[in-house]
């Protein structure tokens, strides 16, 4: 329903390190039952970005979740998630990168199944899915949220050597000094 009919955005600034820990605390329950460890590592100060709150919680609550899933099988995992400062070329409007400007990086890696090479490709496009009980909406809404928000997602994997899907997304003074987002 949140694909078919997308709320209002309210865009303000927020502290995407203090969404992505509020994420991994309300997994606990389910890292802990599927004995999957967690490290989360990133800089001490805020990582503060232009967004909307609840979408940018939907996204990393998303990744983390699909993590988790891609260990259940397996004796154990590990879930590393961390932050970085870092400098990205903007899109305005889709068009072809123009600008340089700062950035967070956040990357959600796993020590999962991983994700075969031909499906790739294909992982942010909707209703594709390599789980058998899968919709492919989650990651398709991911990308769409990421992307709305002037940022990038990438995904990298091995069969059997993980995935890392990293979110890299305009710091908020960034976007101020822009005029706000959309971008």
């Amino acid at each position: 329903l949140d694909f078919a009919r997308p709320k209002p955005i309210r865009f303000a600034p927020h502290d995407v390190k203090k969404v992505v820990l509020e994420v991994l605390t309300l997994v606990e329950n389910q890292t802990r039952k599927a004995g999957v460890t967690v490290k989360a590592d990133f800089p001490e100060d805020a990582l503060e970005i232009y967004g909307d709150e609840q979408q940018i919680h939907q996204v990393f609550l998303n990744l983390v979740l699909n993590a988790i899933d891609a260990m259940k099988d397996m004796s154990g995992g590990r879930l590393s998630v961390s932050g970085e400062r870092g400098s990205m070329m903007l899109r305005r409007s889709g068009m072809v990168p123009t600008l340089e400007v700062d950035c967070v990086s956040i990357r959600i890696a796993d020590t999962g199944c991983g994700i075969p090479e031909e499906s790739l490709d294909r992982v942010f496009t909707p209703f594709f899915s390599t789980k058998e009980s899968g919709t492919g909406l989650g990651l398709s809404i991911v990308h769409g949220i990421v992307t709305e928000h002037g940022g990038e997602i990438d995904v990298s994997s091995a069969p059997k050597g993980g995935t890392c899907f990293t979110v890299t997304l305009p710091l908020a003074r960034t976007t101020t000094r822009l005029g706000g987002i959309p971008i």
